[in-house]
């Protein structure tokens, strides 16, 4: 498998993953921190080929002494769970998919972007808070590069609603490989806008507890088929609850939304195919799911009534 290290020393510093750190944050944090002089040498530290373009996002196929180093306290599965954008991508996929794009993930092998539902987006840019920056030098002497910051869509930091900042870094396979930490890249800077639409921060406040529960793999029941269920006994569905009253639906999402200029949902067949199962986006589901008063642990652990309860409608 190409794991051998020549003649290279053993890995003898690693740091502790931050709480929400993106392991690409970690990887950058250590190759600033042992001091290599070249981006190469982290590679063939922490990589199984040292021509590896690190995935800003999600996770390369790593040497098995890092996998070791990055188990000591945990498994494969919470690093994928806790340190990549999985949960924002994964989670609500059909369920068989969902368990191979994370399989692919845990085991560093597989296409697994072909497998996830990442939006086409142009050069994208890692994002930070700049309150969240202060927090964290004040924290822990250097700031990091937060998940919650990455959520395609969301560009309000859900602690401090404040507007996020580009960065430098960019999400991009087509950039030349490199690690760069947030502590050298984030520059100081006066403006902070901060966010006052209270329906708008309640609902990136409602993404981003959403994205940092687990998903639970091993869950069967599908979103849509979630969905449905909660429009038993309203005006949404039919009295026997086959028929979607998608218009009605529709009508009402949209004026509940109406003072939040960032709602991808602008059409009925775009709410439909969330309910057919053909649109995973989270931050859909989760503008739906506030929408009908759901309340987030429910939306993290999908259950459907039971056939009695059903018949009650």
């Amino acid at each position: 498998q190409g794991n051998s290290r020549g003649d290279r020393d053993m890995i003898t510093y690693f740091p502790t993953p931050y709480p929400d750190e993106l392991l690409y944050s970690l990887f950058a944090r250590y190759y600033a921190k042992t001091g290599h002089l070249a981006y190469i040498y982290a590679a063939e530290d922490l990589y199984v080929k040292r021509t590896t373009r690190p995935d800003v996002e999600f996770i390369n196929e790593l040497r098995d002494e890092v996998i070791t180093i990055l188990t000591k306290d945990a498994t494969m599965e919470d690093v994928v769970q806790n340190h990549t954008m999985f949960p924002y991508y994964g989670r609500f996929l059909k369920p068989e998919r969902r368990k191979k794009a994370f399989n692919a993930l845990v085991s560093m092998k597989g296409n697994y972007h072909n497998l996830l539902s990442i939006p086409v987006r142009g050069i994208g840019y890692l994002r930070y808070c700049p309150l969240c920056v202060k927090e964290d030098k004040e924290k822990y002497g250097e700031t990091y590069w937060h998940r919650m910051h990455q959520m395609a869509g969301v560009d309000i930091c859900p602690e401090h609603f404040c507007k996020l900042q580009n960065s430098g870094v960019a999400i991009s396979s087509k950039q030349s490989p490199c690690l760069v930490t947030a502590e050298e890249e984030v520059r100081e800077f006066s403006y902070l806008y901060i966010e006052e639409n209270e329906k708008r921060k309640s609902l990136v406040k409602y993404i981003s507890s959403v994205f940092q529960s687990p998903v639970d793999i091993t869950n069967s029941v599908s979103v849509g088929d979630f969905l449905h269920s909660k429009l038993y006994g309203t005006k949404y569905v039919s009295r026997r609850g086959e028929q979607r009253n998608m218009t009605v639906l529709f009508e009402d999402f949209t004026k509940y939304y109406k003072n939040i200029p960032d709602i991808p949902l602008k059409e009925p067949w775009q709410i439909e195919k969330i309910y057919t199962n053909d649109r995973y986006n989270t931050k859909e589901i989760c503008q739906l799911a506030t929408f009908l008063n759901i309340f987030p642990d429910e939306l993290t652990n999908m259950k459907l009534p039971d056939k009695a309860q059903h018949q009650l409608f």
